[in-house]
Formats: C-alpha cells, structure tokens, sequence
C-alpha cells in the first residue's frame, strides 16, 4: 500500500462540511416528534414501575436520557401548576 493510498483513504473518511449538513438534514428529517400526550403516557408508565426505565425505553424507541429529561419536565410543570393554584383565592 503506497502513501497516496492511505491519503486517499483518509480524505475520504474526512467529513466535509456538506457531508455533515447534510447529515443534519436527514437526522432533523427522520427525529420521531412525541405528542405531548404520548411522552406523559411513557412518563407515568415509568412512575409504575412495572417495567424496567431500560425496557421502556427500549419498547418506545427512546433514549433513557430523554425519558428522565421528560420526568424532569412533568415534574416541574406539576409544581408550577401547584404554585398558581396555591396563589388563587379560594370562592366560598
């Protein structure tokens, strides 16, 4: 193997910055959107602990990451909801 082989070689694993845009392009194309109602059914799933966070996530076709990003973000949407309804004054 010559010199200008391996060069050619390693050109071509160097990603242009075409190759990465479009790269993004097919990733922002084909991410899977979750209505707000699907990820607070995988959330409250996870609550139950029926099943493993792994196996959820797994079946859902999710990152566990994103599964406890979104646990993080119900939980802090229940406390602000807490918080306004603790500031309303009561009818009697």
């Amino acid at each position: 193997m010559s010199q200008s082989d391996i060069d050619q070689g390693q050109a071509a694993e160097t990603p242009t910055q075409e190759t990465k845009t479009f790269i993004r392009q097919v990733r922002s194309a084909t991410r899977r959107k979750y209505a707000p109602e699907d990820k607070i059914r995988i959330v409250l799933e996870g609550f139950r602990r029926e099943v493993t966070v792994s196996d959820l996530c797994r079946r859902e076709g999710i990152k566990p990451g994103v599964f406890y990003a979104w646990t993080k973000e119900f939980m802090e949407a229940g406390k602000e909801r807490k918080q306004r309804s603790n500031n309303v004054p009561q009818r009697r």
